[in-house]
């Protein structure tokens, strides 16, 4: 993970994803790697966001591990724990994008 931010309604990932080659936007690996790495945004909107963010977690260029876990109650709760902190969000729109590729 690249980034994580709580904004007013939102919490957003600033994510780096492995696409499997069942994926529609599956395009192969690049420069040697051996698989398909993209840039992404995991955007959660909500009217009840409740995030506790590690330092780490605030600082510029840290490198935040992942999402190890994001389990969803029978109310409607998200819980979404990692070693950049914890969140709660109730009932989220969740919108996945990947950035455009590198050249175009």
């Amino acid at each position: 993970m690249l980034r994580v931010r709580q904004r007013s309604g939102q919490l957003l990932f600033d994510l780096v994803v492995l696409i499997s080659p069942s994926h529609p936007v599956y395009r192969g690996p690049r420069d040697g790697d051996d698989h398909d790495r993209r840039a992404a945004r995991l955007r959660l909107v909500a009217d009840r966001v409740d995030a506790v963010l590690t330092p780490e977690a605030k600082a510029d260029g840290a490198q935040l591990g992942t999402i190890t876990s994001w389990l969803v109650d029978d109310d409607g709760w998200s819980e979404i724990t990692g070693s950049w902190g914890t969140a709660r969000v109730f009932r989220p729109t969740v919108t996945l994008t990947f950035e455009p590729p590198d050249g175009g």
